[in-house]
C-alpha cells in the first residue's frame, strides 16, 4: 500500500518534470520504475543498518546513488537535479489532493 502510494506521488512529480499529465503511460511508466528503484535502495540500506552498518555513513554518495538509480531505472528521463527556477511552483496532482 505505501509503495502504491510511492508510486502515485512520484507519477505527479515526474508528469510535472516532462510537461505530462501524471496519467499518461510514459509518465506511469516511468514511476513504476523509479519506486521499484526506491524499493530496492530501501531494501538495501535497512538490511545494512540491520547489519550494523554506521547510519551516520548513509551522506551524499547514498544520495547521488538513489539519483543515479532511478535515473537509470527511468532510462534517464529522470533523476538528474531540479534547478529550482526551473521547477513549477505546484505539481498537477499529490496526497492532498487525494485526501478523502
Amino acid at each position: 500500500m505505501a509503495w502504491d502510494q510511492v508510486e502515485h506521488e512520484l507519477a505527479a512529480v515526474i508528469a510535472t518534470r516532462l510537461g505530462l499529465k501524471p496519467d499518461e503511460f510514459e509518465v506511469c511508466l516511468h514511476a513504476a520504475a523509479a519506486a521499484t528503484a526506491l524499493r530496492v535502495i530501501n531494501e538495501y540500506v535497512g538490511a545494512g543498518l540491520l547489519d550494523g552498518a554506521d547510519p551516520r555513513k548513509l551522506g551524499d554518495e547514498s544520495f547521488a546513488f538513489i539519483a543515479d538509480a532511478v535515473r537509470a531505472a527511468t532510462g534517464g528521463a529522470v533523476g538528474d537535479q531540479v534547478h529550482i527556477d526551473e521547477a513549477p511552483a505546484e505539481p498537477d496532482e499529490g496526497a492532498a489532493d487525494r485526501q478523502e
